[in-house]
């Protein structure tokens, strides 16, 4: 083989048949975490149904005011007294010569009555009504919180230890914190292990999706992006699904029944394998050689095939004789670091190295790394770094402000009526066409120009919505076109929202994927904690909210015009690899604003 040879991670996939039967297998295996993830993001809407009530009518057993009681034992033919039960008081009525007029008011000292069964939900089963009608909401800020810190902080673990690892601890704990949370004894523990979920699942949610991606090479990743989007949906269905079934044994059989999702972790435990993206840019090269090795086999693939042809020329293997075996570790030596950028499009992110390939058969150390030049992995090299920083800005501005839009569009838009299953199946299903036009979008028109039109359509219907909801009364015949607009901004807003989780890992190196979905995760945590208080404003400025959401949809789409073209690239390994795109892009630029300069007359 040539002395000067390179290993590229994706012309290895693709001989490895990336659509065999290990690759489908191991997708299967991740796209099952799923099934957690968005179970417990959204589970409070239906353990957390806010039911109708009342004050609960005193009677004889009960203990009555003695404010009422002043007032009701001096009733006589001209003057009476009666008591009317509202939803958050008691009030005393008086009726003297046909006039009615409230006298006294008192809260609901007596407790609640309540439409469904007190069981239905927590917030029944804890009486978090009226004054303590904040605390029900309150809880899934702090698992929003809790998702916030998890984006933050577990990701880069995943980076710097693997996917895998982290992966299965999470979904451990997850399991876990979810199944206290179905034997909460009050709200205090359920507030507090809710914010284990939050966390927890973010620590499943990050490395999931990279792998997910790391799996393919770059002419799939478009098909993988939809794909994965299905996922999340798929999990959605699922819990609107769960939540039917256990509906009539009360909310805490359904929070049963969504820590049971995260029983895959057996499947993660026994059958996922590491990413061989992340073993690479790490100088793993033994447990890659295992994982190349797994997998040529499953697949019914020549394994030295394989490896002689994308691997073992671009590493110097050293032969151990039994005479001259060293007692250190035998390292693999390059003289160019693993960032070694190639000018063939298809490769710019391997190993590159002067070496020969060793004979066949010879013996080596049974553990094995490439000696390559180690990169800075730490979280803060993505805003020192200016190309990275560039990035990072962009995406954490969008992330934010997909997330502020996303919950704005149920905070200032009128509640659709009918059931609630019912409606979370139908966003549900405009999520699973917005995830279609993924692959096309991609494949056809970039990952910025698809991203621009989810934007786009997400904007225009938050407009649309609060303006139908100030035009038209409450009693319209045209107040469909409310629901109309609702649905078109989630098929906006959530395809943008699939765009940006599918688009930055493939505008970040490997060792830094993971950090960077953590932060911009984070970022999203952020917006979907502030939206509530677009309802707020939307009562001193109706228009208030749609023109902050549009306008910083816009905004948006202007920032994403300044981030790089990832189609048809490969993943990048290094920081140099990126920089080496956005150069190529100013040269593809230069060149073609040159190309179009009017000819100069003679």
């Amino acid at each position: 083989m040539s002395p000067d040879s390179s290993v590229n991670v994706d012309k290895i996939i693709r001989s490895l048949n990336q659509t065999g039967r290990f690759n489908i297998i191991q997708y299967l295996i991740v796209s099952l975490n799923s099934l957690a993830i968005a179970s417990n993001v959204l589970a409070i809407v239906f353990i957390g149904i806010y039911p109708d009530y009342q004050c609960r009518p005193y009677d004889n057993s009960s203990i009555w005011p003695k404010e009422i009681e002043n007032y009701t034992k001096y009733d006589d033919a001209d003057r009476k007294h009666w008591i009317e039960y509202g939803e958050c008081a008691v009030d005393v009525v008086s009726v003297e010569n046909d006039t009615k007029s409230k006298v006294l008011s008192l809260p609901c000292t007596n407790g609640y009555i309540y439409n469904d069964s007190k069981d239905n939900s927590f917030v029944s089963e804890w009486d978090l009504v009226c004054e303590k009608s904040a605390l029900g909401p309150f809880t899934q800020t702090m698992q929003t919180i809790g998702m916030t810190l998890g984006a933050m902080l577990v990701p880069t673990f995943a980076d710097r230890y693997g996917r895998k690892p982290v992966i299965i601890v999470c979904q451990l704990l997850l399991g876990a914190s979810s199944f206290g949370v179905r034997f909460s004894p009050n709200l205090q523990i359920f507030t507090g292990l809710k914010v284990f979920v939050g966390f927890f699942q973010q620590g499943i949610a990050v490395p999931s999706q990279n792998i997910a991606i790391e799996l393919f090479s770059t002419e799939h990743r478009a098909v993988i992006a939809m794909l994965y989007g299905f996922n999340w949906v798929t999990g959605c269905m699922f819990l609107v699904l769960q939540a039917y079934l256990f509906s009539s044994y009360g909310w805490r059989a359904t929070a049963l029944s969504i820590a049971c999702n995260s029983v895959v972790v057996i499947l993660n435990i026994l059958f996922m394998e590491e990413s061989l993206r992340w073993l690479f840019a790490k100088g793993y090269l033994d447990k890659a050689e295992s994982l190349i090795k797994r997998t040529a086999k499953t697949n019914n693939l020549d394994f030295d095939t394989i490896w002689n042809t994308h691997v073992a020329a671009a590493t110097e293997l050293i032969p151990i004789s039994e005479k001259e075996a060293p007692p250190e570790e035998i390292a693999l030596h390059s003289e160019a670091p693993i960032s070694a950028i190639h000018q063939d499009h298809e490769s710019n992110s391997f190993i590159n190295s002067n070496t020969t390939a060793p004979e066949y058969g010879a013996e080596f150390h049974a553990e094995r790394k490439l000696s390559v030049m180690p990169e800075d992995t730490r979280v803060w090299v993505l805003f020192t770094n200016p190309t990275l920083c560039l990035i990072m800005c962009i995406n954490l501005y969008c992330w934010f402000m997909a997330a502020l839009s996303y919950y704005g569009l149920y905070l200032t838009s009128g509640s659709l009526e009918g059931s609630h299953y019912l409606n979370f199946f139908i966003n549900s299903f405009c999520e699973m066409m917005a995830m279609s036009t993924l692959w096309k979008g991609f494949e056809w028109f970039g990952r910025k120009k698809t991203l621009v039109f989810h934007f786009s359509i997400g904007s225009l219907s938050l407009i649309a919505t609060t303006v139908l909801n100030i035009v038209l009364s409450k009693n319209s015949s045209l107040r469909v076109l409310i629901s109309v607009a609702t649905f078109l901004g989630m098929f906006g807003i959530s395809g943008a929202f699939a765009d940006l989780w599918s688009y930055l890992p493939e505008l970040i190196p490997t060792d830094h994927r993971n950090a960077a979905l953590g932060l911009a995760s984070s970022a999203a945590r952020i917006g979907s904690a502030l939206s509530p208080f677009s309802a707020f404003l939307v009562e001193i400025i109706p228009w208030g909210p749609a023109v902050i959401f549009s306008a910083g949809c816009f905004i948006a789409n202007l920032l994403i015009l300044f981030l790089p073209e990832s189609r048809g690239r490969q993943l990048p390994q290094t920081i140099a690899d990126v920089e080496a795109w956005l150069k190529k892009d100013e040269k593809k630029k230069s060149k073609n604003a040159e190309e179009i300069k009017p000819l100069n007359k003679e």
